[in-house]
């Protein structure tokens, strides 16, 4: 187990509750905790440290990023204040998504009405073999629809964060 996975451990956090009070996609919080990072932006890093409580030199994950950030001649704050604000804008801007009847709407699809649906099944008035199927098809293309959607607005996010963190 890594430090980083024991410190989010040791405040009782799962990945998601860690990458969402870091302002960062929940991939990309669970690549930093699997070491898979070897060199996290120091906004992140900061991020990352506060939603643990700790001290982001006592995290061996980070300490590699540290150092090279330090040897360039800058020095590390406690509480650099430029990396906190950027934080809490990243995470608005993540609580702030738009909910999938928004983003359907914004892609010209149409939801079913789920519960007309499951009203409809309980009557019997599908016929099983396709009526059932071509809905669930429906939902599952327009889920995918929305999935990437959503992905693609967590990779501008995260492009962001890169262009912050340099």
């Amino acid at each position: 187990m890594t430090k980083l996975a024991k410190a989010r451990k040791d405040v009782g956090k799962t990945q998601e509750a860690v990458a969402y009070d870091a302002g960062m996609s929940k991939n990309g919080y669970r690549k930093l905790e699997r070491d898979e990072v070897k060199d996290p932006h120091i906004p992140t890093i900061y991020g990352v440290s506060r939603a643990v409580n700790c001290d982001p030199h006592e995290i061996d994950e980070f300490k590699g990023a540290l150092a090279r950030f330090e040897h360039s001649g800058h020095r590390v704050s406690d509480e650099p204040p430029s990396v906190h604000s950027v934080g809490e804008v990243i995470a608005e801007e993540r609580r702030s998504k738009p909910s999938a009847k928004e983003l359907a709407e914004s892609l010209g699809v149409e939801l079913p009405d789920l519960e007309a649906t499951r009203q409809k099944y309980d009557e019997s008035e599908f016929r099983p073999d396709m009526e059932l199927f071509d809905a669930i098809a429906l939902v599952a293309k327009q889920q995918m629809e929305i999935s990437k959607r959503l992905e693609a607005m967590e990779i501008k996010i995260d492009q962001v964060m890169e262009k912050v963190g340099t």
